[in-house]
């Protein structure tokens, strides 16, 4: 970008009343600060408290060990104020100890391709343990993906020479079949279009496999895909990328990923498929491959929630799924099925839990288990307790409620007003009197006299 170019940028960024950051993965840090020094006995109330004069504080991380936090601001100009608080006493009491106030730049990382176990806690570990205690001030996990190649996380450090020793020491780093990738956050704008086709492009060359044995070798199932997209003449190693990734965590089986060299197969497979209805590759009599576009976890399980709503109780396995809510909201987006999974069944023993999915709209995740005795035995442990807690991490402090599919659907109604309202239902009351033969009917009780009435306390 040519220097005129940047100015008219910073300008636009300093301009307050002309327009709002959008606050992405590099323009995050141009309204962050840092500040060094803290009191104590401070925390994030106190620290907010202080700084919101200077704007609208979005987000503050405190780092309580070293009287540390970050401050993210919603503009530019928001953060720049805040520098000036520098070297002053906090809350302006003179028995405060001075402070640092320094922009927040240059300090987060970029990290990917982490085993599919891994939530934001196991993050946050495998960087303290390079770096030490107290180095990492938050892991941001804005787009989970269930495909391990487009898992990704922004990890957020103290200070800059700490990525530079990050990236030396875990970028590349083998963890079982997953080999870490750890870059600098903050690319510029022409790199992050660049980065943006190149995963679109890359989204729209995949295959996500299901009913996929173990004895299905990638022969048979390319010989079969190439079939489908009149490729057959092709070699393997030109029209697809080898091998069929097949993530195996004992939890998930018989699934894979087929990435192709060339997009338009994608989309004649599709295509041809959608006109005859048959989405599978029949190995034999008994085996059949399933195959669907890849998309985001979240759009899948949306799909499927919604499907789940559209056929109700006639949903086929309906009683093998359990609801659990309500979970803490911003949480859920943190939870990690495989380790509530691990959970589930060390808390269940004998049981199996063999799908999840997450329902954030309704604050609950749905579990499948392989057996009506599984689902009871976990409404037996789980109903009603009054926190949901594991790997040290509290996803509820409400009574956890275990139901259905359609119980965690009507969750959210439980405080809303009433359908019908009570002058209604004193009409139809009168219309359709009790039968109780313990009770009268709304009719006889107006056709009793003064007398009667009387009677009644003699």
């Amino acid at each position: 970008m040519s220097e005129a170019g940047n100015k008219r940028r910073h300008s636009e960024l300093d301009d307050v009343s002309t327009k709002e950051i959008s606050l992405d993965r590099h323009e995050r840090e141009y309204c962050t600060c840092i500040v060094t020094n803290l009191p104590k006995s401070t925390n994030i109330k106190t620290i907010n408290n202080f700084f919101k004069v200077c704007g609208n504080i979005k987000q503050t991380k405190f780092l309580k060990n070293i009287q540390t936090a970050k401050i993210q601001f919603t503009f530019r100009k928001e953060m720049l104020s805040a520098l000036t608080m520098n070297f002053k006493h906090f809350n302006n009491n003179p028995q405060s100890p001075i402070i640092t106030v320094e922009a927040y730049e240059n300090s987060s990382l970029w990290v990917t391709n982490y085993p599919v176990d891994y939530s934001y806690i196991e993050i946050k570990t495998l960087f303290e343990e390079i770096l030490g205690s107290d180095t990492v001030f938050e892991v941001r996990l804005p787009s989970l993906q269930f495909n391990s190649n487009k898992r990704f996380a922004y990890v957020d450090l103290l200070k800059t020479d700490l990525c530079a020793k990050a990236i030396n020491e875990l970028n590349g780093k083998q963890i079982g079949d997953y080999k870490l990738i750890v870059k600098m956050n903050g690319l510029p704008k022409d790199d992050i279009n660049v980065y943006k086709k190149d995963h679109e492009a890359e989204d729209g060359k995949e295959l996500y496999l299901t009913n996929l044995k173990k004895n299905n070798t990638d022969e048979e199932v390319f010989n079969l895909i190439k079939e489908k997209c009149g490729c057959i003449d092709v070699e393997n190693e030109n029209h697809f990328e080898i091998p069929i990734k097949r993530p195996d965590n004992g939890k998930i089986k018989n699934i894979g990923f087929l990435t192709f060299k060339n997009a338009d197969c994608v989309t004649k497979i599709l295509s041809t498929s959608k006109e005859s209805k048959k989405f599978f590759l029949k190995i034999n009599k008994n085996n059949k491959i399933y195959y669907q576009k890849v998309e985001s976890k979240g759009y899948l399980e949306r799909m499927k929630f919604k499907k789940m709503l559209k056929f109700g109780r006639k949903f086929k396995d309906y009683n093998l799924w359990l609801s659990l809510y309500p979970l803490f909201e911003d949480k859920i987006n943190f939870l990690n099925k495989y380790q509530l999974s691990n959970y589930l069944e060390s808390e269940i023993p004998g049981s199996k839990v063999t799908d999840f999915l997450l329902v954030t709209d309704h604050k609950g995740v749905l579990v499948k288990f392989q057996s009506e005795i599984d689902v009871s035995k976990a409404k037996l442990k789980f109903d009603n307790i009054k926190t949901l807690q594991f790997r040290n991490v509290k996803y509820s402090n409400d009574l956890i409620k275990c139901g259905s599919i359609l119980d965690l659907a009507n969750s959210d109604k439980a405080h809303k007003k009433p359908l019908v309202s009570d002058e209604k239902k004193e009409a139809i009351e009168s219309v359709c009197p009790e039968t109780d033969e313990n009770s009268k009917s709304k009719d006889e009780v107006k056709k009793m006299t003064t007398d009667d009435f009387k009677n009644l306390f003699h």
